[in-house]
């Protein structure tokens, strides 16, 4: 009698399991707005509820890492042991071509960690450590989270340490890498969470300056200025931009996300608030009121 040996599926094209992750990613993350996990009496009823989004996010990163092994033709069955994340991470790592996307992908993390609301409170400090967490004990983190609602866990204290703002993160900074490479683009490298902060409150700043700049009249009664609209963040980085006043107002390009320039004398506008209005009381955003840093030389005006 012949044994029939199951065919191994083919993988997608990168590009293809790309969008396939994006869309993926962009459901969990709106699922979550809608419906984020409350905390409970007791830890197991809480972990049920977060169980869905903990599996999708955890495996999306995994697909995601099997894709980034991909595009730099490394093994993917070397790297990735049953579904253990780290397995593939530490490849990348001791790679030539994937040692700068570990880079990347760290600094993704780190910039999380400590751009979001209490996020130095989670126990992992660097990409490593958490990705061994996620696995678990002898790889069995995978199994240990999936099951633990029909098996009995002598400690639930034992399940991988989860929080799915992190994880859905780390899906992101892997596949904005993923697109670095296919495009050959390095600017996705770069746009991590703080910086997507400063973004989205350039964006709600620049509506306002519209309507600023299309009134009557004056609309300023300052010479040389700055306006501040982000910032600080934890590497003492701001967005803001510069007003020159020579013969007709002259506005510089943004600072979207920049060291504060080497500048004396000059007045600086506190925009953060103004710009973003309600929308300043998000939780991703009240953390970064009141922490305007004092520069000698500096004239801050709210």
């Amino acid at each position: 009698m012949s044994v029939k040996h199951k065919r191994k599926p083919e993988p997608r094209d990168p590009k293809e399991a790309l969008r396939f992750l994006e869309s993926a990613l962009m459901q969990e993350w709106g699922k979550y707005a809608l419906a984020p996990v409350q905390g409970e009496l007791y830890r197991e009823y809480q972990y049920s509820r977060a169980w869905g989004f903990v599996e999708a996010a955890r495996s999306l990163i995994e697909q995601a890492l099997k894709v980034i092994l991909r595009v730099r033709k490394l093994d993917v069955e070397t790297g990735s042991k049953g579904h253990e994340l780290y397995p593939m991470f530490k490849m990348l790592r001791e790679s030539e071509i994937g040692e700068s996307d570990v880079v990347v992908l760290s600094e993704y993390y780190v910039d999380f960690r400590n751009s979001f609301t209490n996020g130095t409170s989670f126990p992992f400090d660097c990409v490593g450590g958490f990705l061994l967490n996620l696995d678990g004990l002898d790889g069995s983190g995978f199994s240990e989270w999936r099951y633990f609602m029909i098996e009995k866990r002598e400690k639930i204290e034992k399940l991988p340490v989860v929080d799915v703002h992190f994880m859905h993160e780390m899906a992101f900074g892997c596949l904005q890498l993923i697109k670095a490479v296919l495009w050959e683009n390095p600017i996705l490298r770069q746009n991590t969470y703080s910086f997507r902060l400063s973004q989205t409150c350039w964006n709600d700043y620049n509506k306002m300056l519209m309507k600023r700049m299309n009134s009557q009249g004056p609309w300023s009664k300052y010479d040389d200025w700055f306006e501040i609209f982000y910032g600080p963040d934890y590497r003492q980085r701001y967005g803001y931009v510069r007003y020159v006043e020579c013969g007709e107002k002259r506005v510089d390009p943004p600072v979207l996300l920049g060291e504060w320039p080497n500048v004396k004398d000059v007045l600086v506008v506190d925009r953060r608030q103004d710009a973003a209005g309600e929308k300043w009381q998000r939780p991703e955003r009240v953390h970064l009121m009141y922490r305007l840093t004092e520069y000698a030389g500096l004239t801050l005006i709210q």
